[in-house]
This record gives structure tokens, sequence and C-alpha cells, in this order.
């Protein structure tokens, strides 16, 4: 139920917000990637060894995923709450920068970018 809560709260902030989880089995990140390169979503995930697997990380650019990955460990309520709190950045960040990329969020909403659309990786 607490989960729940949190995406209705998401949903309220964020209507754009699609919860893959819901419509995917644990295991299909690449389709996942995919699907959002494909529509031109971003794609934020708790994922943080996604952008290391080699076939995960060519379908980012393959398909000019925009993929933000979270850092820490906030749980369900944290991360929905940082999510809308950090909304507007992240949007900026999109803007700002050219697909494909991929950027990790910090605990306290720090965006960085890690793999930019040239595939070069920062540190980090």
């Amino acid at each position: 139920m607490r989960l729940y809560l949190c995406f209705r709260a998401l949903r309220n902030a964020i209507p754009c917000v699609i919860f893959f989880g819901l419509y995917f089995h644990k295991g299909e990140d690449e389709q996942i990637l995919a699907l959002c390169g494909r529509r031109g979503w971003a794609i934020l995930t708790c994922d943080r060894k996604n952008r290391y697997r080699n076939l995960e990380r060519s379908v980012v650019i393959s398909t000019r995923v925009r993929q933000f990955v979270f850092s820490g460990n906030l749980g369900g309520e944290g991360l929905a709450k940082l999510l809308v709190k950090i909304y507007p950045r992240v949007r900026e960040f999109t803007r700002e920068n050219e697909r494909p990329f991929i950027a990790v969020v910090t605990e306290i909403g720090n965006v960085y970018l890690r793999m930019d659309s040239k595939s070069k990786h920062s540190a980090g």
C-alpha cells in the first residue's frame, strides 16, 4: 500500500511518469531501454550497474536513451519525494544534453553526466 501511495503521489506531481515495473519483468532492461529510446522518453532507474553492462550500454547508445541513475538507498517513498523535488532540474538537464547520455542523480538531488552523446565516460 505504501508503494502505491508513492506511485500515486508521483503521478499527481509528474503526470508523464510510467512505472515499467508494472509492465515488464525483472531482467528485461534491454526492452525497456529500447522502448524509451524509440519514444524519446527519459528513463530513471535505481540499477547502478546498468551503465557498466555492455548490452545495456549498447542499447542506450543505439536507441539514443536519456538515462538517469539514482545513487543511494532512499527507498520508494524517499525516491518519490526526491524525484518530485528534482523534476525541474532533470527536465533542464535533458534540454541541455544531447541524447544519448547516462547521468547520475545523488541522494541530495545533484545531477552529474557519466556518459555523453559521444559515448565518452566521465569519472565516477
